[in-house]
């Protein structure tokens, strides 16, 4: 025995080979270590997904008990005058010579500087200098020139040197060089009496309808909705934007931010999770109201966030589902859909579809914008889509092609429109494509 264990040591090749059975060992002690990690990681991140999906599922049944889910927060109507208060006018020419009146209201300090002179050297009758006021009130006469600084600086010589006519007004012309000063008698003057006169009625104006969004969003944003004042919701995350109810299973808290990359991983908690959030596009805003809303979400294999969002690849799942609603820190909203598709987002593909239209200025790039989704539609869905409308859009990912997406596209509800009546209409809806 000895022998032959000194001739495997001395041997070479046995060696070589015990050294490849090593490396072999070790390398696979690795692979179990590394395998053993990633089954421990993809297990904690589909714990938190699962966590925050029982969340989200949590608050959307207070949402729908809740009893303030209904009634929408609006502020009081402000009453609109029909007729102007009467004010007393005078029917009487304004006289040019009218002075105006002292008012009590006028500070003491400036008639005691003004008269500071005639009180030192004993002038009975101290002239006060006259403070204008907002509402002129006719009185006594007035300059023969208009001027009332000369008369102020009148009266103060004629308290340091002695008035020989006190108590007369001294009209003194500026212009009159050395000539003699000539004293005018201050001369009664009758007030007009007011006469009172029926004010014009303000003719009745037609009321703004405040369900077109070319006037909505004219006006002040309403008071926050508080059903999503809570912990639950804004307060446990500001970014908080609406609440968002679509398709089979998508029940999701909507955050918003300018950076599109934020909830790609981060979900609505703020935590690290690569499910993400459900998020609003932070090219989009509330009030005034984004024409075209863009909401992003993972298309998960666990059916969180968007995961069951392209189960409306499905006709029949279409016809029953056929509305979204995205209740909004103001106002709820429900929408129809009358389109859907799958797209590349890559611009050098035959399939790429330019998303990035928020805003239409003109009738004319709204109406080619729509007439190009319902030409790519893999549903022939009879509903129209007019300008007035606003639009909101899905979208989360998709394998049918190279950085693919598929992609929902909804209207809101018009006035005459419930979700009763868009679901009769939506059994009429024809499936031209898989996807």
């Amino acid at each position: 025995m000895a022998r032959k264990r000194k001739r495997s040591l001395n041997n070479p090749k046995l060696q070589k080979r015990d050294k490849i059975l090593q490396i072999i060992q070790y390398s696979c002690a690795i692979l179990c270590v590394v395998f053993i990690a990633i089954l421990v990681k993809t297990i904690s991140d589909d714990q938190v997904s699962y966590e925050s999906q029982y969340r989200t599922k949590q608050l959307a049944e207070q949402l729908a008990n809740s009893a303030n889910a209904t009634p929408v927060p609006t502020r009081a109507p402000i009453a609109t005058p029909t007729s102007a208060p009467t004010m007393p006018t005078s029917t009487a020419a304004p006289d040019a010579n009218e002075q105006p009146q002292q008012t009590s209201e006028a500070p003491a300090n400036v008639q005691g500087e003004t008269n500071i002179l005639a009180q030192f050297f004993g002038n009975n009758n101290p002239v006060q200098t006259p403070v204008p006021d907002a509402t002129p009130i006719a009185t006594g006469s007035l300059d023969v020139h208009g001027d009332n600084k000369a008369g102020d600086s009148d009266d103060l010589f004629a308290a340091f040197f002695g008035n020989e006519n006190e108590g007369e007004d001294i009209i003194n012309d500026p212009f009159a060089g050395n000539s003699e000063q000539e004293a005018i008698e201050p001369q009664a003057t009758v007030e007009p009496t007011p006469e009172m006169t029926a004010a014009p009625t303000m003719a009745p104006t037609a009321t703004p309808d405040m369900s077109s969004r070319f006037t909505k969003y004219n006006s002040v944003p309403p008071v926050l909705q508080q059903k999503f004042m809570t912990a639950d919701f804004y307060y446990a995350n500001p970014d908080f934007v609406g609440f968002l109810t679509a398709g089979v299973d998508v029940q999701e808290p909507v955050p918003y931010c300018r950076d599109n990359e934020y909830y790609l991983n981060h979900n609505f908690y703020g935590e690290e999770d690569k499910a993400g959030a459900a998020f609003m596009d932070g090219r989009n805003k509330l009030w005034p109201r984004t024409q075209h809303i863009v909401i992003h979400g993972h298309n998960m294999k666990n059916g969180t966030v968007f995961g069951s969002l392209d189960d409306m690849r499905k006709l029949s799942n279409l016809k029953k589902y056929p509305t979204v609603n995205f209740d909004t820190l103001y106002e709820n909203g429900t929408y129809v859909i009358y389109a859907a598709f799958n797209a590349s987002m890559n611009k050098d593909d035959k399939e790429f579809f330019n998303l990035e239209r928020y805003d239409f200025e003109t009738e004319e790039s709204f109406d080619a914008f729509i007439a190009e989704i319902k030409a790519r539609s893999m549903y022939n869905i009879p509903v129209d889509v007019a300008y007035e409308d606003e639009l909101l859009t899905l979208v989360t990912c998709s394998y049918y092609q190279d950085n693919g997406r598929f992609i929902l596209f909804t209207r809101r509800l018009r006035p005459n429109e419930t979700v009763e009546s868009v679901t009769d209409v939506m059994q009429a809806a024809i499936q031209l494509s898989q996807h």
